[in-house]
């Protein structure tokens, strides 16, 4: 049952670009598990514990952190609308298929009845 899906999703995926945009895709995952992993690792403080410079700096990870997010999903919202034009493309030329299908069968058709 799963079968077609994974026909429709293998045929519309530009496999193409994520080949090529995959040491780019890499590189940067890996980059944010880095910088995750390096300022991730500090264990709990209750917060009576903690100096106004440790907050600021904690603040300004989490603001950085916040911003690297943001961009990671401004570029997945960029990949899905490129996604999305691509399979409006493909619609388009598939109704457009469709009707010179069309055409061509009635022509057939009409060509065969002339000829009888």
């Amino acid at each position: 049952m799963a079968l077609p899906w994974l026909s429709i999703v293998a045929r519309s995926v530009p496999w193409a670009e994520l080949v090529r945009r995959a040491p780019q895709i890499i590189s940067a995952s890996s980059q944010l598990l880095e910088k995750r992993n390096a300022t991730g690792q500090r264990t709990a403080v209750p917060p009576g514990e903690l100096d106004e410079r440790d907050l600021q700096r904690r603040i300004a990870a989490l603001e950085e952190r916040d911003g690297e997010h943001a961009r990671v999903f401004e570029q997945l919202a960029q990949q899905t609308r490129d996604l999305s034009d691509g399979l409006q493309v493909l619609a388009a030329r598939l109704r457009l298929l469709m009707i010179l299908f069309a055409v061509v069968v009635a022509a057939g058709v009409a060509a065969a009845i002339l000829l009888w």
